[in-house]
């Protein structure tokens, strides 16, 4: 589920850039570099770190489950909010981390 799709082509999927007719995804925040997906887990790097996650959600309230590698750490996120990955956090993720190092 780590290890990133690919398209018909070979691309990863990250890099194929496949949307649905119809569809425009934001960016991500400037916190995650080199986004990708796997099989049901988004793929990406963190503040030079390493992570593995998955969000989910339902009007008025959205949750996020985030498992940086190499800390062994899962960060959980649950919120009252339809916006997705708020830039609120990104503290909260830096603090996270740096009390699992």
């Amino acid at each position: 589920m780590t290890a990133p799709a690919r398209v018909n082509s070979g691309l990863p999927v990250g890099q194929a850039h496949c949307v649905p007719k119809g569809q425009a995804p934001g960016s991500p925040p400037s916190f995650v570099q080199d986004p990708d997906y796997g099989l049901g887990l988004e793929v990406c790097e963190m503040f030079g770190q390493r992570v593995f996650w998955h969000s989910g959600g339902i009007p008025g309230f959205n949750a996020f489950l985030f498992r940086f590698v190499a800390q062994e750490m899962d960060v959980a996120l649950l919120t009252n909010t339809d916006n997705g990955v708020v830039p609120a956090f990104e503290p909260m993720l830096r603090a996270a981390l740096h009390r699992g190092a």
